[in-house]
């Protein structure tokens, strides 16, 4: 009997050795592999708690509470296209006892077991030391808009606690050095910082949800005074909107003085300031209105021409009218 012989093509061995070379470079470093799902487990410290848990999963959604179903419905996209095409992007691990813990992936992780998959892609990569777990964790969570003040401030705090662990002789983190850890703006590193420095009351309140915005976050910190700060805090309480309350900051900030302003010369002004209008449309609106007034109607005439979509424009026709509207006082005197 003739021996059957068994080839591959040269095409294909040299990529089998291609793999294996690559495996032996990187040994220790990292692989790719499929992974049962029922061996990874998420990170009980990500400070981005998702609502949806495993269980939540298998037990099915219609008996989800209404905050649980508003996430899986967040999250079905991701369903879809893993049912369609797999997980296209590995979700990264590491051994922890005898499963793996995921250190970035946890909605592919989930949305793969709502998607109905046995084994998942994984990246099983070395346990990282507590500063890189966190960050790896920060770089993946703050790129979820959904994700909230408060699970910021968590992932902040674990940040800084391990990046000085491992820097003993630092006292404490300065906004630039917080930049160059984040790489963040420096305009974003002091509000990140005076996040991670709010007194407590103030945590509290981005805890419970009162303060979801950062800039708010940052103008209430300035604010020294317990009383004044209980106060702005209280009002929150209240659903008042951002805007109304960041004035009211300003406002504590930078009380209304009740004395008269005075002069170089020491005297009391005695001009008026009538402020500023930002809108184009704003200002035709006022404008109108002063040339419907009986004594200024004579005057309608010299402003047909005015280009409302000109700022230059719209500040010479105001000075003129107010030039015109006090002539006409002096004049009826």
């Amino acid at each position: 009997m003739a021996k059957k012989s068994f080839s591959i093509s040269s095409n294909i061995a040299n990529g089998l050795i291609d793999s294996i070379r690559t495996v032996s470079s990187h040994k220790g470093e990292l692989n790719y592999e499929m992974m049962a799902i029922n061996m990874i487990e998420p990170d009980p410290e990500n400070p981005r708690k998702l609502k949806l848990s495993l269980e939540d999963i298998k037990n099915g959604v219609n008996k989800l509470s209404a905050e649980k179903i508003s996430e899986f419905e967040a999250l079905e996209p991701l369903i879809d296209s893993i049912k369609k095409v797999g997980v296209r992007n590995a979700i990264e691990v590491y051994k922890f006892n005898n499963v793996y813990r995921i250190i970035s992936g946890e909605r592919r992780w989930l949305a793969s077991l709502a998607a109905g998959k046995e084994y998942i892609r994984v990246h099983i990569c070395d346990k990282p030391s507590d500063f890189d777990l966190r960050y790896l964790q920060w770089i993946e969570n703050i790129q979820r808009e959904d994700l909230s003040l408060w699970e910021k401030y968590q992932n902040l705090t674990q940040i800084t606690k391990a990046y000085k662990e491992h820097h003993s002789a630092l006292k404490a983190i300065t906004a630039d050095e917080l930049g160059k850890i984040l790489g963040t703006s420096q305009r974003q590193s002091y509000r990140y910082l005076a996040l991670i420095n709010a007194e407590p009351d103030v945590i509290a309140a981005v805890q419970m949800g009162k303060i979801t915005n950062i800039k708010l976050l940052e103008e209430v910190t300035k604010l020294k005074d317990i009383n004044t700060r209980n106060e702005i805090l209280n009002n929150l309480e209240k659903n008042h909107s951002k805007n109304k309350i960041l004035l009211q900051v300003k406002q504590a900030k930078n009380p209304i003085k009740s004395k008269p302003k005075f002069n170089k010369q020491g005297r009391p002004s005695t001009k008026i300031n009538l402020g500023y209008i930002e809108k184009q449309s704003v200002a035709k609106v006022v404008f109108d209105i002063l040339l419907d007034h009986q004594s200024l109607a004579k005057y309608k005439d010299q402003f047909c021409d005015v280009d409302w979509a000109s700022i230059k424009n719209i500040n010479q026709a105001f000075k003129k009218i107010l030039i015109l509207i006090n002539t006409d006082v002096i004049e009826h005197a």
